[in-house]
């Protein structure tokens, strides 16, 4: 089951969704409830994504990581 879990500020009293491709022609359930007051949330817009850049050190070359994800993805079931 795919799931997507979002934290919208309303605005106006509405909110807009985008679902992916694979939620076309599907019914889908939402359910509506306040965040957590506790929890440290950030607006969507304040995501600064070159902030982050480099943040994975790695001491292999891209062509080193395209094969280990391949290897990965090759262990996946593919009943299909």
């Amino acid at each position: 089951m795919e799931a997507i879990r979002i934290i919208k500020r309303p605005v106006n009293g509405e909110i807009t969704i985008d679902l992916p491709a694979s939620f076309t022609n599907e019914e889908v359930e939402v359910i509506v409830m306040p965040v957590q007051k506790d929890r440290n949330i950030t607006d969507e817009s304040e995501f600064d994504p070159e902030k982050y850049r480099g943040a994975l050190k790695v001491d292999m070359s891209i062509e080193q990581i395209e094969q280990e994800c391949k290897k990965m993805r090759d262990e996946w079931d593919r009943d299909f």
